[in-house]
């Protein structure tokens, strides 16, 4: 069932690759991209005339039927709460449109499945990491194996509150498994029920639900915008295989504990790892 139009789908998400503190997203922008998001090709004056002429002739024939004039899309995402426009000029993106985004960016991962089913985020996309979020956050009380994972995609993850267990591996910093625990304490403060162990037993990447298929992750999350990256879903032999193997790495791992945060200056921030 389609929620919006592409063309809608596209002007939000336009909106929300713009949005920032810093930059301005004026109302005639988002309704320009909205009505000509294609870059325009210069057939003379008497083509613009001829559109021009069209336009106005579809838009006084549709208000002759008695179907009005359409509205604007900055006005219609606004109706419905996707955004809003601050001072009658600038458009902003609500926590309503980023949630109906994260959906509408969704890939669906058939997990009942015991065909092979492959997505694949292009990191020239600027939604790649969202949609590799989306795919791995596609099943309840999961577990996420991701021997690269730190404390930011930790904290992307645990907005979905899908994914209960992490387990990572022992290559990173030192101060990056501290920043974990910090991380950890501050998600669980906030209401998230999220457990993180630390394994030497680690090297693929995985995504496994209690039931059904495992989805297999071609990239660590830290490197989606960096890579081409494919998503797998197995078999039920090797789905089952892989949960009861994971399940003996878990209760075998070190858990990472929760460490309330102190002040934490520039020098802590830290690289991110090279994957073996």
């Amino acid at each position: 069932m389609e929620i919006v139009s592409k063309r809608t789908h596209q002007v939000l998400s336009y909106i929300a690759a713009l949005d920032s503190p810093d930059v301005l997203i004026p109302v005639e922008s988002v309704n320009e991209y909205g009505a000509n998001p294609n870059i325009h090709v210069d057939k003379g004056d008497w083509w613009d005339t001829a559109n021009t002429l069209a336009g106005l002739a579809r838009r006084q024939r549709a208000f002759d039927l008695g179907f009005g004039i359409q509205e604007n899309y900055s006005d219609f995402l606004a109706r419905f709460g996707w955004i809003e426009i601050q001072g009658g000029s600038v458009v902003r993106i609500t926590d309503l449109g980023k949630a109906l985004l994260r959906h509408l960016n969704k890939p669906v991962i058939d997990t009942t499945s015991n065909d092979l089913v492959e997505v694949v985020t292009d990191p020239d996309n600027p939604f790649a990491y969202a949609d590799a979020l989306d795919a791995v956050t596609s099943a309840e009380n999961s577990l996420l194996v991701d021997p690269y994972l730190r404390l930011d995609e930790l904290r992307d993850i645990a907005d979905f509150r899908v994914i209960t267990r992490v387990l990572i591996g022992h290559k990173l910093k030192p101060k990056d498994y501290t920043l974990m625990s910090h991380g950890l304490a501050g998600l669980l403060n906030a209401g998230n029920e999220i457990e993180i162990r630390k394994s030497t037993a680690l090297h693929d990447r995985y995504l496994i639900p209690p039931v059904g298929n495992v989805v297999m992750l071609g990239s660590s999350l830290n490197g989606i915008q960096k890579n081409i990256c494919t998503f797998t879903t197995l078999g039920t032999r090797s789905s089952e295989a892989l949960r009861s193997l994971h399940e003996e790495i878990w209760n075998e791992a070190e858990s990472i504990e929760p460490t309330a945060s102190q002040h934490r200056g520039p020098e802590e921030e830290t690289a991110k790892p090279t994957e073996s």
